[in-house]
Protein backbone atom coordinates (compact mmCIF):
# COMPACT_ATOMS: atom_id res chain seq x y z
CA UNK A 1 0.00 0.00 0.00
CA UNK A 2 1.35 3.42 -0.95
CA UNK A 3 0.31 6.77 0.50
CA UNK A 4 0.19 8.47 -2.90
CA UNK A 5 -1.34 11.94 -2.34
CA UNK A 6 0.57 12.84 0.86
CA UNK A 7 3.86 11.64 -0.63
CA UNK A 8 3.29 13.53 -3.88
CA UNK A 9 2.24 16.69 -2.04
CA UNK A 10 5.37 16.68 0.11
CA UNK A 11 7.58 15.85 -2.88
CA UNK A 12 6.10 18.82 -4.73
CA UNK A 13 6.97 21.18 -1.89
CA UNK A 14 3.46 21.61 -0.51
CA UNK A 15 4.41 20.79 3.06
CA UNK A 16 5.55 18.00 5.32
CA UNK A 17 3.90 14.72 6.14
CA UNK A 18 4.34 11.90 8.62
CA UNK A 19 4.22 8.45 7.10
CA UNK A 20 5.69 5.02 7.60
CA UNK A 21 9.13 4.51 6.11
CA UNK A 22 7.85 2.04 3.52
CA UNK A 23 5.59 4.76 2.10
CA UNK A 24 8.46 7.13 1.38
CA UNK A 25 11.51 4.87 0.99
CA UNK A 26 11.69 5.20 -2.80
CA UNK A 27 11.34 9.00 -2.76
CA UNK A 28 13.92 9.39 0.03
CA UNK A 29 16.37 7.09 -1.77
CA UNK A 30 15.89 9.06 -5.01
CA UNK A 31 16.31 12.39 -3.15
CA UNK A 32 12.71 13.41 -3.91
CA UNK A 33 12.04 13.73 -0.18
CA UNK A 34 14.18 14.43 2.85
CA UNK A 35 13.64 13.09 6.34
CA UNK A 36 13.33 15.90 8.87
CA UNK A 37 13.23 15.49 12.62
CA UNK A 38 14.64 11.98 12.39
CA UNK A 39 15.46 12.17 16.10
CA UNK A 40 11.71 12.41 16.79
CA UNK A 41 10.70 9.34 14.79
CA UNK A 42 8.76 6.72 16.72
CA UNK A 43 10.26 3.30 17.32
CA UNK A 44 9.70 0.71 14.58
CA UNK A 45 6.49 -1.28 14.83
CA UNK A 46 5.86 -4.90 13.96
CA UNK A 47 3.86 -5.98 10.93
CA UNK A 48 1.35 -8.77 11.42
CA UNK A 49 -0.79 -10.87 9.12
CA UNK A 50 -4.01 -11.81 10.88
CA UNK A 51 -6.49 -14.41 9.72
CA UNK A 52 -9.55 -15.91 11.37
CA UNK A 53 -9.14 -19.49 12.55
CA UNK A 54 -11.52 -21.97 11.01
CA UNK A 55 -12.06 -25.56 12.04
CA UNK A 56 -11.18 -26.44 8.44
CA UNK A 57 -8.23 -24.38 7.11
CA UNK A 58 -8.99 -22.40 3.96
CA UNK A 59 -6.39 -23.27 1.30
CA UNK A 60 -6.54 -19.78 -0.26
CA UNK A 61 -5.66 -18.15 3.04
CA UNK A 62 -2.78 -20.55 3.66
CA UNK A 63 -1.49 -20.02 0.12
CA UNK A 64 -1.61 -16.26 0.59
CA UNK A 65 0.24 -16.32 3.91
CA UNK A 66 2.83 -18.75 2.55
CA UNK A 67 3.44 -16.28 -0.27
CA UNK A 68 3.12 -13.01 1.66
CA UNK A 69 5.23 -13.72 4.74
CA UNK A 70 8.58 -14.21 2.97
CA UNK A 71 7.84 -11.31 0.60
CA UNK A 72 7.05 -8.97 3.50
CA UNK A 73 10.10 -10.10 5.46
CA UNK A 74 12.39 -9.50 2.50
CA UNK A 75 10.91 -6.11 1.56
CA UNK A 76 10.78 -4.78 5.12
CA UNK A 77 14.32 -5.98 5.75
CA UNK A 78 15.49 -4.22 2.58
CA UNK A 79 13.72 -1.01 3.60
CA UNK A 80 15.20 -1.20 7.08
CA UNK A 81 18.69 -1.59 5.68
CA UNK A 82 18.20 1.34 3.32
CA UNK A 83 16.74 3.51 6.09
CA UNK A 84 19.74 2.93 8.33
CA UNK A 85 22.06 4.05 5.52
CA UNK A 86 20.13 7.18 4.51
CA UNK A 87 21.53 10.55 5.36
CA UNK A 88 18.90 12.52 7.22
CA UNK A 89 18.29 16.21 7.71
CA UNK A 90 17.95 17.25 11.34
CA UNK A 91 20.59 14.90 12.69
CA UNK A 92 23.40 17.28 11.75
CA UNK A 93 23.10 19.92 14.35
Amino acid sequence: MRAGPPVLSAANGLGVTRLYSFHVADKVRDKGLQIVLAHAEPAPVAVHLVAQRFSMPVPKVRAFTDFAVPCLRAELSRLGSEASQMETVGDHG
